[in-house]
């Protein structure tokens, strides 16, 4: 069992831009967001899935608003969807990038922990 001051994963950020926002986003609402591996997701992004993300960890009193929150985030009716050709331009340039320079994509996103909010 955690104890009140213990650390816990709720999120894995795999960009550095997605992770900050994330962080602001709980810190505004009072939760105290510690994004962890966040510097070498500035500096070595292309390393973001071997060390598997940026985890972003709250105090263990903090895990089911910090979770509502994320939820509630994602739900955002801002939200638009990118068309489906620029994706597929996006994909095309990557896969080139890739195979002429050996410089994989930037990783992006975030998963959410739902495992913390099940196991209480």
């Amino acid at each position: 069992m955690d104890s009140e001051g213990d650390l816990v994963t709720i999120v894995r950020g795999y960009g550095a831009s997605e992770t900050q926002v994330i962080v602001a986003y709980l810190s505004a609402y009072g939760i105290s967001a510690v994004p962890f591996h966040a510097h070498t997701a500035a500096v070595a992004w292309h390393l973001m899935h071997a060390i598997g993300g940026v985890e972003i960890k709250v105090p263990a009193a903090q895990v089911e608003e910090a979770m509502a929150l994320l939820a509630e985030m994602g739900t955002g009716s801002g939200e638009t969807e990118a068309p489906a050709l620029i994706d597929w331009w996006r994909g095309l340039w990557a896969t080139l990038v890739f195979l002429l320079f050996g410089v994989p994509p930037p990783a992006r996103g975030s998963i959410r922990n739902d495992d913390q909010r099940s196991s209480r």
